[in-house]
């Protein structure tokens, strides 16, 4: 392998290999996977580790260990364990412990055999592609009240790009208009929980986000067949009737239950040596106000042009239909996008059709 560089994440010091490294999902071929686009992704994953406190904590997929070794420095953990079967991501994570002075330990086992061999309250699978390899064993390692965390990088799939491979992967019909990436997420955290009731373990999603170019997904457990049970109970299928969303067969089944908990929101702290704190916060302000607001959106441009209008600004459309009684809200999913429950009767009236 040739000789590392240093980089800087969070509090730890991290050796990676040299490499052009640029926004989006990069390339699988380099020797030791790196990712700075995903510093994001893990700010929040080691803000909701506080927010938790798991004790036994598995990254199972770790490449240079980064994400494993910021939860030993930067977070409550006791029990960090780092794995990787390829052994010269295994080798520099032994190194990347050891320059942090981490109080972690390094494997070198295939993730699914090393999840069944052991319990942990926390475990983070964040492949290069998707996570369905690997759901199985880490939803069975999980203890009571445990967390599972996924990432998938499969977001064409996810999206409707290639509806066939999402029917084959995920056991699902995407969808592929203004929704796919809200959908894409909950076909994603759909499947985990079908998986999960086959063992009679429910899932509840406590995080869930899109950003960039992957999907993330913090799901708590609720073991016992009646647990199982009330989570299938938000498992669902949609249907457009033009800008119109409704239940029907036509895509998933997916996740229909909302994303987010409110009391894990409000307990995430965004900390000063988070490399994306201006990004997190406001991330953590659209979440809250998104939280408990109806499945899917309206992309206000989409609508200004059915209508042949001028695109109002954001808040007028806010303004204007809470005035009218209804709930509105931006949503992370888009900048331009909206979430409301009103009729598209009335939104188009806000947009000044008559």
């Amino acid at each position: 392998m040739v000789e590392p560089v240093e980089i800087r994440e969070g509090l730890a010091r991290i050796l990676v290999p040299p490499s052009d490294w640029k926004k989006g999902p990069n390339s699988a071929d380099v020797e030791v996977f790196y990712n700075p686009t995903m510093e994001l992704n893990r700010d929040i994953s080691v803000s909701l580790l506080d927010v938790i406190k798991p004790r036994r904590v598995l990254d199972g997929l770790a490449a240079s260990g980064i994400r494993g070794i910021r939860f030993s420095l930067e977070t409550s953990a006791r029990e960090v364990h780092i794995n990787d079967r390829d052994p010269k991501a295994y080798a520099l994570i032994k190194k990347n412990i050891e320059l942090n002075r981490a109080d972690a330990v390094a494997h070198n086992e295939d993730f699914n055999v090393l999840a069944r061999s052991m319990g942990f309250d926390y475990v983070d699978v964040d492949p290069f592609g998707t996570p369905v390899p690997f759901l199985e064993s880490a939803i069975m390692s999980l203890s009571r009240r445990g967390v599972l965390a996924i990432t998938a990088t499969d977001t064409a799939v996810l999206c409707g790009a290639y509806p066939k491979v999402c029917r084959r992967r995920y056991m699902a019909n995407p969808v592929h208009n203004r929704c796919m990436h809200e959908a894409g997420l909950r076909i994603l955290i759909g499947y985990a929980v079908r998986i999960a009731a086959t063992h009679d373990i429910g899932l509840r999603p406590i995080l869930s986000y899109s950003a960039d170019h992957y999907f993330r997904a913090y799901l708590k457990v609720e073991k016992g067949a009646t647990k199982a049970d009330r989570a299938l109970q938000s498992i669902g299928t949609i249907s457009f009737d033009g800008f119109s969303l409704k239940e029907g067969a036509e895509h998933g089944p997916m996740w229909l239950g909302l994303l987010f908990d409110m009391e894990t929101l409000n307990s995430m702290e965004v900390e000063e040596h988070f490399g994306t704190k201006k990004r997190m916060e406001k991330l953590l302000a659209l979440w809250k106000s998104e939280a408990d607001m109806p499945t899917c959106f309206h992309e206000s441009p989409e609508i200004a042009s059915k209508l042949g209008m001028s695109v109002p600004t954001m808040e007028r459309i806010l303004e204007g239909l809470r005035e009218m009684g209804y709930r509105a809200e931006r949503t992370h999913f888009s900048p331009t996008a909206f979430k409301t429950d009103a009729s598209i009767k009335d939104i188009f009236r806000v947009f000044g059709h008559k």
